[in-house]
């Protein structure tokens, strides 16, 4: 396997393993594997089935090009398209219009999330980038790939803003909302799903620069 498959493959498995992880911390009552440390924001649980559904939808693609697998990508894509589009609906109309959550209800009121199990905007417009990304690079045509790449370096930027405001303890850059943030865990599996997105169509013109085997592919 290719390297630039390697990198995708591997994003992807850690999408899915922070996904797993979460749900695990959740089920066992443990903030570390929720949060990593008591001060952080808890990741929910509806953002960890998130994870696994776009880490699986890039995984599944690696092994084979048939078009049995580019359909189930692409509606796992759309999944998260529609998680996004619900999640930014329950923030406006103040209550949780659908969720996972609700099986945790009573552990999830106990964090600072309101309305209880609705994400962050920013997490549920991520996850809408993401589902474009996933939907859009599979496309046997050029152009949508390099809107889905566009998606994804997109949703890379957000979680590059939301990883400097934990670091520097500026809350402005990762909780937009009133009672609500986008967690590390959270950033850190959008930072694995958009990865491996970039990383799906490596000999695609951006991602050339990095995974051709010409000079200026080795340089960078």
């Amino acid at each position: 396997m290719p390297y630039p498959s390697r990198v995708a493959t591997t994003a992807s498995l850690i999408a899915i393993g922070i996904g797993i992880m979460v749900l695990v911390g959740w089920a066992i009552d443990s903030h570390v594997l929720i949060s990593i440390h008591p001060g952080f924001i808890v990741m929910l649980p509806s953002t960890a089935v998130g994870a696994i559904v776009g880490g699986a939808a890039i995984f599944i693609l690696q092994f084979g090009d048939s078009a049995q697998r580019t359909r189930a990508a692409r509606g796992l894509g759309l999944l998260l398209i529609l998680f996004g589009i619900l999640s930014l609906v329950s923030r406006f109309v103040g209550d949780a219009v659908a969720g996972i959550d609700q099986l945790f209800y009573a552990k999830v009121a106990a964090h600072q999330y309101r309305p209880i199990g609705v994400i962050a905007s920013n997490s549920a417009v991520t996850f809408i980038l993401a589902g474009l990304g996933i939907l859009l690079v599979t496309s046997p045509r050029s152009l949508p790939r390099s809107i889905g790449r566009a998606a994804a370096v997109t949703g890379l930027g957000l979680w590059g803003v939301a990883l400097l405001g934990h670091l520097y303890g500026a809350t402005a850059l990762f909780a937009f909302d009133f009672a609500a943030g986008m967690a590390l865990l959270t950033a850190m599996q959008f930072f694995a799903i958009s990865v491996a997105i970039l990383f799906f169509r490596d000999e695609d013109p951006g991602i050339s620069l990095l995974t051709g085997k010409d000079l200026a592919g080795s340089l960078m």
